[in-house]
């Protein structure tokens, strides 16, 4: 059985811009590129998990998430079909979550969808919501240091106390092969 991991998208595999909605924009972080690269390489699944709830506000449309997801890939340059699925979440904090995190709603889909184990799941973030989704979800959960948002902090407010943290998204996914 392969192993999976299941990305955060805005500041884990790209710069955090609020309301990302113009392609242009897209700008990968470091490692990024050599993370994904390290993952197929060891033939692990990689999905994508991301709030974008500019939707709901009418800030954007659909496609314009669809667009930077595209522009992404395209600059991450391993293939267009790099993750087996993207999961966006319209949904505002106002709003019911259905899939919106920290619902596992996605993560619990792919398990049963890809016959997955949760012992090969890891869910990797750069928020304290990630890495919540992650553990609700039963599954490994790392946050990334690699956006100006306080993981750590974040964390504490949740009542997070168990969670590993890297500096770069390379040094989590070596991790994630390892254990």
């Amino acid at each position: 059985m392969s192993k999976s991991i299941i990305f955060d998208r805005d500041g884990t595999l790209i710069k955090h811009i609020p309301y990302l909605c113009d392609p242009k924009l897209v700008e990968l972080l470091p490692t990024i590129k050599e993370s994904l690269d390290l993952a197929i390489k060891n033939n692990i699944n990689l999905y994508i998990h991301t709030n974008q709830s500019g939707i709901n506000r009418n800030y954007f449309k659909y496609k314009d998430v669809v667009l930077c997801n595209n522009k992404m890939i395209e600059l991450i340059n391993l293939g267009n079909n790099i993750f087996k699925e993207i999961c966006i979440c319209p949904e505002t904090n106002n709003e019911p979550p259905i899939y919106r995190k920290p619902s596992t709603k996605f993560v619990e889909e792919l398990i049963v969808k890809n016959k997955l184990n949760r012992s090969d799941i890891c869910y990797i973030g750069d928020r304290g919501i990630d890495i919540k989704t992650g553990i609700d979800a039963n599954v490994m959960a790392f946050g990334v240091n690699t956006s100006s948002y306080n993981i750590i902090d974040e964390c504490q407010k949740l009542g997070i106390c168990n969670y590993t943290i890297f500096d770069n998204l390379l040094n989590a996914v070596k991790y994630f092969i390892n254990v």
